[in-house]
């Protein structure tokens, strides 16, 4: 399609990642609008039992960050953060983090930064060659941290020279576990 709005909107509204913790009790889901992480009673999914969280920003220029990546493990919930440089354009100013957060009281600590991060988000220019984001967090066995970077790209499907939207260049990250 020749008209590739709806592409701006990718990361921006809607629902990221969701996650149950270990006991099946609370769903945890990523809300992109507003970048929180919101918690929900599955025993009882009332207004009253709902919790949300906001995501801090981790020092983004132009306050230019998204939420989408989570996961539960080992009793906590591990967040993912990408800086989006959407407003300045500057590849310096992209970068990725990961909260660690009490999934009791919301409580957050930054445990992972890098600046391992191509392209910048630009709704402007949706045929860009790549603009990564953090889109998936994962554990292996020795509990290294492995960090699945998706192509927003792909995700916009929308590429008006070509139409294709499997041209992509993701990447993962293995985050090494020193404890």
């Amino acid at each position: 399609s020749a008209n590739c709005g709806y592409g701006a909107q990718v990361g921006q509204i809607g629902l990221g990642t969701m996650e149950m913790d270990e006991d099946e009790r609370y769903l945890y889901v990523v809300n992109l609008f507003n970048n929180s992480v919101v918690k929900i009673d599955s025993d009882n999914p009332q207004v009253n039992t709902t919790q949300t969280f906001l995501i801090p920003n981790p020092s983004c220029s132009f306050n230019d960050f998204a939420v989408f990546a989570m996961k539960f493990y080992n009793n906590e919930l591990y967040v993912g953060v990408t800086c989006t440089a959407e407003t300045s354009k500057d590849l310096a100013d992209r970068s990725f983090h990961v909260y660690k957060m009490n999934p009791v009281n919301g409580s957050l600590s930054l445990i992972f930064s890098t600046d391992y991060v191509k392209g910048v988000w630009d709704n402007s220019n949706l045929n860009q060659v790549e603009t990564q984001w953090l889109k998936d967090i994962e554990f292996t066995d020795e509990g290294n941290m492995v960090l699945g970077i998706g192509d927003r790209v792909g995700d916009t499907f929308c590429n008006q020279a070509t139409s294709r939207v499997d041209d992509q260049f993701g990447d993962i990250l293995l985050v090494y576990n020193d404890n």
